[in-house]
């Protein structure tokens, strides 16, 4: 670290501090304020791509526990997306991210956004929930597998896996009437007759107003 100072402040090169500091952060990547020297520099020097594969070599030392490793991808996650321009490094690095904590909710909601793009529809589908899976607030959670539950009606015609998303919320929430009415109708579309006739039931029950209960 005293290199990479008197190369940033005495000889005023940056990439040479810059490349000091990941010398130094692959002997100790527990250092939070080596990391922040580091990201600093990248963006003073625009020598993000010097950064690529670094936290790949952490992991790849088996030095770290799981903690660190997810907070280190996530970070490098960022340094892909939004310095580098490659989401397809940054979606590798937060599924790293998740395979150390599958309860990282900022990394399933990053691969969400990551994956709002054209033709990547069932990896969204997937992702969302997964999403669900961790969330813990109900309404938060029924809204993830909504949004899995259309997409996969509207852009892959998979009624299967909607129904299958549409009975999540409905374990989640027994009385949410709009998952109820999505689920009649897929229902019925595979002519499951018997479920359709459950869910009606249960509809009914749930109804306020006595001329529809009728």
């Amino acid at each position: 670290q005293e290199a990479a100072r008197l190369w940033e402040e005495e000889l005023g090169q940056p990439a040479k501090a810059l490349e000091s500091l990941r010398k130094a952060f692959e002997i100790d990547p527990r250092d939070e304020v080596l990391l922040s020297d580091i990201e600093r520099l990248a963006a003073a020097s625009g020598a993000w791509e010097s950064l690529r594969g670094l936290v790949e070599a952490v992991e790849a030392s088996g030095d770290a526990d799981r903690d660190l490793l997810r907070d280190l991808n996530l970070r490098a996650a960022v340094w892909y997306r939004d310095h580098l321009g490659d989401n397809a490094s940054a979606e590798t690095r937060l599924r790293s991210a998740l395979s150390s904590d599958p309860e990282a909710a900022s990394a399933h909601e990053q691969l969400v956004a990551l994956l709002r793009v054209p033709d990547r529809e069932a990896d969204r589908i997937a992702a969302l929930r997964a999403w669900a899976e961790i969330e813990i607030d109900d309404f938060a959670k029924k809204e993830r597998l909504r949004e899995a539950a259309r997409l996969a009606e509207t852009a892959l015609g998979d009624s299967e896996t909607a129904g299958r998303c549409y009975e999540a919320i409905l374990d989640v929430d027994p009385s949410d009437v709009t998952a109820i009415d999505d689920l009649v109708r897929i229902r019925r579309e595979e002519s499951r007759w018997g479920d359709v006739i459950k869910l009606l039931e249960r509809r009914v029950e749930l109804e306020m107003e006595p001329v529809v209960r009728l």
